[in-house]
Formats: structure tokens, sequence, C-alpha cells
């Protein structure tokens, strides 16, 4: 609940002190962000512990019911998301892209549309602003990625989870599928900004380096030691360029300034500071600002 005050403060702060479009904002940033990483995480815990049942029935073990049921579902819980995705992506495309808007893949006049499309599409759904912000990162003509990304973590999934007994086999399955998504993401560039290709291409050389290290460590014990010095490097290498990419001074002055917006609101009228028009202005940059103000009002 802070962290929903913090962000409501900030999204007034972009919409002019409007609670209606600031509060929409919240309620997309929540169900179109927060919801769909919980249901990503839900739905490779789910076909991880179908496919574990599967894999460790035994007829003796009196299990027959659970290893029916895991057969049952674990093909329509595995295909269910990404064919849900795909299918209202393709309506989104057709009702607002292609329809209503005609943008096709014009990639500038895209980008900007779905960046602003949650607040100019009031009347939108929840659901056609949870498609919008799947697709918002890739370019119009590469939206099928967020499926695309769906289908590889089930893959992913259902391999290492089938293979959990010979590790060797499992490394080995991971590792092609790591590099072959990421020399076609490297190869075609689906995302639009410059810098999410980039920073996505280093987080799969990364992934890639670990899981050659820890097949090393598998094969060969003698690696074991200058294995685990190259993983911790390369997990320091890791959080590191998370930090940077995050941009950890912009939150912290995003946050300072939300605190101090509600602090101000908090405090009763009598006590607040109001500056007096007339009083000399000490601070330079305020000087600044005020001056660029006047000289924007004369003209």
């Amino acid at each position: 609940e802070y962290c929903k005050s913090l962000y409501l403060e900030h999204a007034l702060g972009n919409h002019n002190r409007i609670l209606t479009p600031a509060y929409r904002d919240l309620r997309i940033a929540i169900c179109a962000t927060v919801l769909i990483m919980l249901i990503r995480a839900i739905y490779i815990m789910t076909i991880a512990a179908l496919t574990s049942i599967i894999v460790d029935f035994t007829p003796t073990a009196g299990n027959l019911g659970d290893f029916v049921f895991a057969c049952i579902m674990v093909g329509p819980v595995t295909l269910s998301l990404p064919l849900g995705v795909a299918s209202y992506s393709i309506k989104f495309r057709e009702k607002y892209i292609i329809g209503e808007y005609g943008i096709g893949d014009n990639e500038d006049q895209y980008r900007g549309w779905i960046e602003r499309f949650p607040m100019s599409e009031v009347k939108a759904t929840m659901l056609e602003n949870t498609i919008a912000s799947l697709m918002l990162p890739f370019e119009c003509k590469y939206w099928y990625f967020a499926t695309v990304q769906l289908v590889e973590r089930a893959i992913t999934t259902i391999l290492a989870t089938m293979l959990v007994q010979e590790p060797t086999t499992q490394l080995a399955m991971i590792i092609v599928i790591e590099c072959s998504a990421g020399l076609i993401e490297a190869w075609l560039r689906p995302f639009c900004d410059e810098n999410e290709d980039n920073f996505n291409n280093l987080w799969r050389a990364i992934a890639a380096c670990m899981l050659f290290i820890i097949l090393g460590i598998h094969i060969d014990e003698d690696f074991a030691h200058v294995g685990d010095i190259l993983l911790v490097v390369l997990s320091a290498l890791t959080i590191a360029i998370f930090l940077y990419a995050i941009d950890i001074p912009r939150i912290y002055k995003a946050v300072a300034r939300a605190r101090a917006s509600l602090a101000f609101l908090e405090t009763p009228l009598n006590l607040r500071q109001p500056i007096d028009a007339l009083s000399p202005i000490d601070t330079p940059e305020i000087e600044e600002n005020l001056k660029e103000y006047k000289d924007l009002n004369v003209n």
C-alpha cells in the first residue's frame, strides 16, 4: 500500500494533480505489470509441477490419480497462456493498430501511440491495456515475440523438469534453447529501444556463459574451483549491470519527490511555509527558473 501511495503521488505529478487519470495510471501499473508477472510465475510453476508428477510416477507409489490428472492437464495448461496472449494480441491489432488507426508497420507512429495507449484510450478494457503492455517493448512487426518468449520459457521448464535426473543432458538442452533464442533475437533485434536490444543480448550472453561453466563443472570435477570463481564474477557482473540498467539515482529521486509531496500534503495548512513573492531569492537555480518563466510569459 505504501508503494501504491508513492506511485499515485508520482502519477498525480504527471497528470497535473487530477485524480482520475492518475488513478487509472496506478490501476494499469498494477494490473498490466504486477499481475502479469504473477501470472507468468504461476504459469511456469504449474507446468513444472505437472511435469514433475509425470516424471516421478511409479506404479507402486499409489499416485495413479495424480499421474492421470497431470497427463490430462499438462498440454492444456502449457498451451493456454501462449495461445491466449496470441489470440488477444491479434484481436488488439485488428481493432486498434490495423482497424481504427491504420498504423500498420509505421514504427515511429506505433511506438508513440502504444506508449500513450493507456491514457488516450480511456474506454479500453484492462485486458486490452495488459496486452498493450506485453506488446510495448517490441517493434510493431515483431508483436508476436510476447508469445514466443512464453513458449520458450514453457519448453525450457518442461525439459529442465523432465531431465532433472540427468544434469548434463539437461544443461546441454537448455544451452541449445538459450543460444538459439539469443541468436534469433540478436539477428532480428525485436525491441523498440536499442538499449533494450543491447541489454537483452548481454543477458543472454551472460546466461549462456553461466550454463557452459556449470556444464563444464559437471563434466570435469577439476574445473570446479575455477568454475566457481567464474560464476561468482559473472554473478557480480550481472548485479552491477542490473543496477546500472534500472538507474538507481532516478528511482531514488522519484521516491524522494513523492515522499516530500506526501509529507507536504499531510502537514496542516497553518504549519506550511509559503514562499513570499516579495522576498529575495537566494537560490541561483530558482532565480534562473523564475527568469525563464517570466521570459515565457512575456513571449
